[in-house]
């Protein structure tokens, strides 16, 4: 299971014209499911998600804005980051906000498309520094296919041996019976 996870001071959600539900200052929070999530990896995210501490009053020592560069190479990094979109696509198109503010930012999703992408995940410094969270949870996750596999497998071996046994069966019945005729 996966979560993107957005302070906000509102939310809302509607469906065919009709708001279906709202908040006010909270946690807007966007799922995604995978076939291979479990009731761990719920119980997990759920955890995670509450255990948060993401407004002025509460405290986290471990929170991730504290490991966050400093301001100064944060914000070479934007710079950069608007430079090689500008580059790459229409420039007039990338607008950015303001770095380092407090901003308010307002959007409208269209449909349940949300793509989180994570350089540490696939970049070139893929698994550079990546959590033991993350490593524990690709471990698990590998470790649990490898089990479905090898069930697979196994199955498929059985189902294999059924089948050789049936076409022996049919074989046999064949060759006691009178022989096909050819035209």
């Amino acid at each position: 299971m996966r979560a993107v996870i957005q302070r906000v001071t509102s939310a809302s959600v509607t469906v065919s014209s009709n708001e279906i539900s709202s908040i006010k200052r909270g946690l807007l929070v966007l799922v995604g499911i995978a076939n291979s999530d479990t009731p761990t990896d719920l119980s997990w995210l759920v955890g995670k998600i509450l255990g948060l501490r993401l407004f002025p009053n509460e405290e986290d020592p471990n929170s991730s804005w504290k490991r966050s560069v400093t301001t100064e190479k944060s914000r070479v990094f934007y710079e950069d980051f608007l430079v090689e979109m500008r580059k790459q696509y229409l420039s007039d198109k990338i607008q950015d906000g303001q770095f380092g503010a407090m901003m308010d930012v307002s959007l409208t999703n269209d449909g349940p498309v949300t793509i989180l992408l994570d350089s540490r995940e696939g970049g070139a410094n893929a698994n550079a520094g990546a959590s033991d969270v993350a490593n524990d949870l690709k471990k698990k996750r590998k470790e649990e296919w490898e089990v479905k596999a090898k069930a697979n497998s196994e199955k498929i071996r059985a189902a294999g041996a059924e089948k050789k046994a049936a076409e022996g069966e049919r074989l046999a019945e064949r060759s006691e019976a009178a022989p096909p005729e050819v035209v």
